[in-house]
């Protein structure tokens, strides 16, 4: 058998075995890519972490001459975000805040919480919600 003759035996299945190929690794490749400018875009896969020992953080007037303790004096925040996003999330970037400006005139009471997190993570709750403040 000639060598001409080997190479344009059965050409149309040849052809059309290259272009099968040729269509499927492009298929392929453009999934590949895709997925991961969906990734880069945000649209990666959520997870949700719980940050412990957060403190609560007193805001008081300046010239405010009382002593407060604050019980429990530290939370627990759980949050809800991509998982590259929680990873680089450190801890001490979670402000929670104990705004004492605007209280009532009593020795003890109970106060709700306010809570300064970065655009990235979504709040899922904070526990405990509210704190027992005593005047000193």
């Amino acid at each position: 058998m000639s060598l001409h003759r080997l190479i344009l035996r059965n050409m149309v299945w040849k052809v059309t075995s290259i272009v099968v190929a040729t269509l499927l690794y492009i298929t392929v490749r453009l999934d590949v890519i895709e997925k991961s400018q969906a990734s880069d875009r945000g649209r990666g896969p959520l997870a949700t972490f719980v940050f412990e020992g957060i403190p609560v953080i007193v805001m008081k007037p300046a010239d405010e001459t009382n002593r407060f303790v604050i019980d429990p004096a530290v939370v627990r925040v759980k949050v809800k975000a991509r998982s590259s996003v929680i990873e680089e999330t450190d801890p001490t970037q979670i402000k929670v805040f104990a705004d004492l400006v605007s209280r009532p005139m009593t020795n003890q009471f109970r106060l709700a919480l306010d809570l300064d997190l970065s655009d990235s993570l979504e709040l899922e709750y904070v526990e405990p919600r509210e704190v027992l403040v005593q005047v000193q």
